[in-house]
């Protein structure tokens, strides 16, 4: 799928100027405070949030190339052309989507075309409509996508320029906010807690349950029921 974007030259100046860690637009939901997690660990001030993507992206190239490696033996991989895709938030700004393409760059994934980066709507997009086929779009039609994710979640409305092969640009300004799945876990929990007492039995144990729960629902695992 071709994406024709419509950013201003203003509005691209402005959005590399902006801190990709704490960027957000001004109408922008943002749960992430109002209902942090009980769990989460202290953040490690000792290493960059590039190294940390850095590294998680080094082992996740590891474990596929591995993964192919067994499927198609070594010498396919030897001679195959890898092309890494990676998505992101529709919200990220260009620093942010550009300290990416570097950390992965780092991670031996490649330079230039060999990496992608791919909004998280655009990819939802592409694949939603190759699953509608056949389907009955015709170039001028706008769609809506609400990809509503664990942490985040992103609202894109596309217009369809070409059918074959396909091709979209943007037709209205791309919003987002952090309010996606994890953060109906802990409003259900603090409702729980405000009910019940802070002695309602939701431990930190249970809470850990729940997110458990929650990851291996996700993952399409058969949930692991206690006696």
């Amino acid at each position: 799928m071709i994406l024709k974007t419509s950013e201003t030259k203003d509005k691209t100046q402005i959005y590399s100027a902006l801190d990709p860690m704490v960027y957000k637009a001004n109408d922008c939901v943002d749960l992430s405070q109002s209902y942090a997690s009980e769990l989460a660990e202290p953040p490690d001030y000792s290493r960059s949030a590039q190294t940390l993507v850095t590294d998680y992206l080094t082992a996740l190239r590891k474990q596929v190339m591995k993964a192919l490696a067994e499927k198609f033996g070594n010498a396919a991989m030897k001679t195959a052309n890898i092309e890494w895709v990676i998505t992101t938030p529709a919200v990220w700004s260009l620093r942010a989507k550009d300290d990416t393409l570097k950390c992965a760059e780092k991670a031996g994934m490649g330079k230039g075309q060999a990496i992608k980066l791919v909004s998280e709507p655009e990819a939802a997009a592409a694949y939603a409509i190759k699953m509608m086929q056949p389907v009955s779009l015709q170039p001028g039609n706008n769609i809506v996508v609400c990809d509503a994710g664990g942490g985040t979640v992103d609202l894109i409305t596309y217009r369809i320029t070409s059918i074959a092969p396909l091709e979209v640009e943007e037709s209205a300004v791309s919003s987002g906010g952090k309010c996606g799945g994890v953060f109906v876990n802990r409003i259900f929990q603090k409702m729980i807690e405000d009910r019940l007492g802070r002695n309602s039995g939701l431990t930190d144990i249970g809470k850990h349950q729940v997110s458990v729960f929650a990851r291996q629902s996700k993952a399409g695992q058969p949930p692991l029921v206690a006696d």
